[in-house]
């Protein structure tokens, strides 16, 4: 998709998205406000059963084969309207949107050192053994957890 400065052209070719792609933008930009919400005000686990119940598969229909692409085109474009949008509040999106689509989807947390030694951290969405969302920025941390056994490593916390 190419990137657009000018409000008005924004608004111009928000306004011409077929009806599908334009669902598909308010419901990403929806979850992540709600993400957002729930990072700041919920304990994380509790904020991980929600996304799975969020994520439950509706669609009983053949997913569609480009879907996981457009909903990474619906995440990345929604980041601009969700103050504070971070990688995690977009993995979490994805997620739900990926798995009620019908497709597999792994969000991971990487961390590595910073170039003053801080720690950081990046959380990403696999689906199918390709990056969905957190483009090639994963490549710089080490995997630290997939979010589906987080029940068992966080236990042990």
């Amino acid at each position: 998709m190419a990137v657009i400065d000018n409000p008005m052209a924004k608004l111009h070719k928000f306004f011409h998205l077929p009806p599908a792609e334009l669902r598909l933008f308010l419901r990403a930009v929806f979850l992540q406000m709600m993400m957002r919400l729930g990072l700041w005000s919920l304990p994380f686990m509790r904020l991980i059963r929600v996304v799975d119940r969020l994520g439950r598969r509706q669609n009983l229909l053949q997913p569609d084969p480009l879907l996981p692409e457009k909903i990474a085109w619906a995440v990345n474009a929604a980041c601009p309207f969700v103050p504070w949008s971070t990688c995690l509040t977009r993995a979490l999106v994805a997620r739900i949107m990926l798995t009620r689509g019908g497709f597999p989807a792994d969000l991971r947390i990487g961390v590595a050192k910073g170039e003053n030694g801080q720690f950081q951290a990046h959380a990403w969405v696999e689906s199918g053994g390709s990056v969905i969302i957190g483009g090639t920025e994963h490549e710089n941390y080490v995997f630290f957890g997939n979010i589906g056994t987080f029940d068992t490593f966080c236990r042990s916390c």
